[in-house]
């Protein structure tokens, strides 16, 4: 997770990577101040992690963020 958005990668046990997918949020601004929407992020996990899901069984989940 980042300021922009979500990346997601699907690895299998071998540390080969099957699928690569990026999910972009645009920030919110208020007062003059950017900020990104905490719900935002977290619908767009959810998205990812289900779109991986098609490809392959997932056994384990490490998440990362900046």
């Amino acid at each position: 997770m980042g300021t922009t958005g979500c990346k997601c990668q699907l690895f299998n046990e071998k540390g080969e990577i099957l699928q690569y997918v990026f999910k972009e949020y645009e920030l919110k601004k208020l007062n003059g101040e950017f900020y990104v929407d905490i719900e935002k992020i977290v619908e767009n996990l959810k998205a990812l992690i289900k779109e991986v899901s098609n490809v392959s069984e997932i056994n384990s989940i490490a998440i990362s963020t900046i």
